[in-house]
Protein backbone atom coordinates (compact mmCIF):
# COMPACT_ATOMS: atom_id res chain seq x y z
CA UNK A 1 0.00 0.00 0.00
CA UNK A 2 1.43 3.55 -1.19
CA UNK A 3 1.20 5.73 1.65
CA UNK A 4 -0.35 8.96 0.95
CA UNK A 5 2.87 11.70 0.36
CA UNK A 6 4.11 12.59 3.34
CA UNK A 7 7.34 14.35 3.57
CA UNK A 8 10.49 12.08 4.95
CA UNK A 9 11.43 15.06 7.49
CA UNK A 10 8.50 14.04 9.43
CA UNK A 11 9.18 10.40 10.08
CA UNK A 12 9.22 10.15 13.87
CA UNK A 13 12.82 8.95 15.01
CA UNK A 14 14.54 8.07 12.06
CA UNK A 15 16.82 10.20 10.38
CA UNK A 16 17.76 8.97 7.09
CA UNK A 17 21.21 11.14 6.72
CA UNK A 18 22.50 8.66 9.76
CA UNK A 19 22.65 4.99 7.58
CA UNK A 20 24.92 4.29 5.09
CA UNK A 21 25.55 5.55 2.34
CA UNK A 22 22.94 8.18 2.84
CA UNK A 23 25.30 9.44 5.48
CA UNK A 24 27.61 10.55 2.28
CA UNK A 25 25.40 13.10 1.06
CA UNK A 26 26.52 16.40 3.04
CA UNK A 27 25.19 18.36 -0.05
CA UNK A 28 22.10 20.19 0.21
CA UNK A 29 21.37 19.86 -3.48
CA UNK A 30 21.98 15.83 -3.13
CA UNK A 31 19.64 15.69 -0.11
CA UNK A 32 17.16 18.11 -1.96
CA UNK A 33 17.35 15.35 -5.03
CA UNK A 34 16.46 12.33 -2.33
CA UNK A 35 13.85 13.81 -0.90
CA UNK A 36 11.79 14.57 -3.43
CA UNK A 37 12.34 11.27 -4.98
CA UNK A 38 11.58 9.16 -1.70
CA UNK A 39 7.86 8.00 -1.56
CA UNK A 40 6.95 5.97 1.56
CA UNK A 41 5.03 2.44 1.31
CA UNK A 42 3.57 0.21 4.35
CA UNK A 43 3.52 -3.06 3.60
CA UNK A 44 1.36 -5.82 5.47
CA UNK A 45 2.62 -9.42 7.01
CA UNK A 46 3.13 -11.79 3.57
CA UNK A 47 3.23 -8.62 0.97
CA UNK A 48 5.62 -8.35 -1.65
CA UNK A 49 7.76 -5.64 -2.25
CA UNK A 50 9.91 -7.04 -4.96
CA UNK A 51 9.42 -10.33 -6.58
CA UNK A 52 11.62 -12.30 -9.33
CA UNK A 53 9.64 -11.73 -11.63
CA UNK A 54 9.23 -8.22 -12.25
CA UNK A 55 11.92 -5.50 -12.84
CA UNK A 56 12.61 -3.04 -10.01
CA UNK A 57 14.12 0.56 -10.76
CA UNK A 58 13.86 1.32 -6.72
CA UNK A 59 16.08 1.88 -4.40
CA UNK A 60 14.23 0.77 -0.65
CA UNK A 61 15.49 1.52 2.91
CA UNK A 62 13.65 0.20 5.80
CA UNK A 63 12.64 2.46 7.98
CA UNK A 64 10.71 -0.16 10.02
CA UNK A 65 9.69 -3.73 10.31
CA UNK A 66 11.43 -6.94 8.67
CA UNK A 67 12.04 -8.14 5.06
CA UNK A 68 12.48 -11.15 4.67
CA UNK A 69 14.43 -12.18 1.26
CA UNK A 70 13.70 -15.46 -0.38
CA UNK A 71 14.29 -17.65 -3.04
CA UNK A 72 13.28 -20.73 -3.88
CA UNK A 73 11.27 -20.54 -0.84
CA UNK A 74 14.19 -20.38 1.28
CA UNK A 75 15.01 -17.39 3.21
CA UNK A 76 18.59 -16.26 2.30
CA UNK A 77 18.77 -13.01 4.79
CA UNK A 78 16.23 -10.46 6.16
CA UNK A 79 16.87 -6.77 5.98
CA UNK A 80 15.48 -4.42 8.96
CA UNK A 81 15.58 -0.83 10.34
CA UNK A 82 18.45 1.34 8.03
CA UNK A 83 18.71 -1.36 5.78
CA UNK A 84 18.88 -0.99 1.58
CA UNK A 85 17.32 -3.48 -0.46
CA UNK A 86 16.68 -3.49 -4.12
CA UNK A 87 20.12 -2.35 -4.88
CA UNK A 88 21.68 -5.22 -7.03
CA UNK A 89 18.57 -4.80 -9.57
CA UNK A 90 18.56 -1.07 -9.35
CA UNK A 91 21.80 -0.94 -11.56
CA UNK A 92 21.04 -3.73 -13.78
CA UNK A 93 23.16 -6.23 -13.00
CA UNK A 94 20.54 -8.40 -13.20
CA UNK A 95 17.68 -7.90 -15.73
CA UNK A 96 15.30 -9.48 -12.57
CA UNK A 97 16.06 -9.43 -9.28
CA UNK A 98 17.88 -12.33 -7.24
CA UNK A 99 15.39 -12.86 -5.11
CA UNK A 100 11.30 -11.89 -3.47
CA UNK A 101 11.41 -9.38 -0.72
CA UNK A 102 8.95 -10.09 1.36
CA UNK A 103 7.73 -7.77 4.60
CA UNK A 104 7.69 -10.58 7.38
CA UNK A 105 5.06 -8.44 9.56
CA UNK A 106 4.05 -4.99 9.21
CA UNK A 107 7.00 -2.86 7.73
CA UNK A 108 7.31 0.56 6.29
CA UNK A 109 9.63 1.71 3.80
CA UNK A 110 11.25 4.63 1.65
CA UNK A 111 11.38 4.34 -2.39
CA UNK A 112 13.83 5.96 -4.68
CA UNK A 113 13.60 5.65 -8.06
CA UNK A 114 16.48 4.52 -10.16
CA UNK A 115 16.53 7.95 -11.65
CA UNK A 116 17.35 9.88 -8.92
CA UNK A 117 20.18 7.49 -7.72
CA UNK A 118 21.32 7.72 -9.97
CA UNK A 119 21.92 11.04 -10.44
CA UNK A 120 23.18 11.58 -7.08
CA UNK A 121 25.72 8.66 -7.97
CA UNK A 122 27.22 11.00 -10.44
CA UNK A 123 27.20 14.45 -8.06
CA UNK A 124 28.97 12.15 -5.22
CA UNK A 125 31.44 9.91 -5.82
CA UNK A 126 31.70 8.60 -2.70
CA UNK A 127 28.22 7.25 -1.99
CA UNK A 128 28.32 5.75 -5.14
CA UNK A 129 31.42 4.13 -4.39
CA UNK A 130 29.56 3.04 -0.87
CA UNK A 131 26.84 2.03 -3.04
CA UNK A 132 28.51 0.08 -4.88
CA UNK A 133 30.15 -1.93 -2.17
CA UNK A 134 27.01 -2.78 -0.96
CA UNK A 135 25.76 -4.07 -3.99
CA UNK A 136 28.78 -6.39 -4.61
CA UNK A 137 28.34 -7.78 -1.12
CA UNK A 138 25.21 -8.11 -1.71
CA UNK A 139 25.55 -9.91 -4.83
CA UNK A 140 28.37 -12.08 -3.02
CA UNK A 141 25.93 -13.41 -0.72
CA UNK A 142 23.35 -14.13 -3.18
CA UNK A 143 25.68 -16.50 -4.94
CA UNK A 144 26.96 -18.23 -1.48
CA UNK A 145 23.20 -18.20 -0.12
CA UNK A 146 23.16 -22.05 0.48
CA UNK A 147 26.24 -22.83 0.23
CA UNK A 148 28.12 -24.03 3.81
CA UNK A 149 30.28 -21.45 5.49
CA UNK A 150 33.32 -22.59 5.67
CA UNK A 151 36.41 -20.84 7.87
CA UNK A 152 39.71 -19.61 6.72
Amino acid sequence: MIIPAKPLSELPSFDLFSVRPFDLLTGAAEREVLLAAGEMRRLHSGEPLITQQQINRTLFLVLEGRLDIVRSGQLLRSRTHGEIVGEVSLFGFNELPMADVVANGEATVVGFASEAVRRICRLNHPFSQALARICEQRMVEGVNAGKPATSA
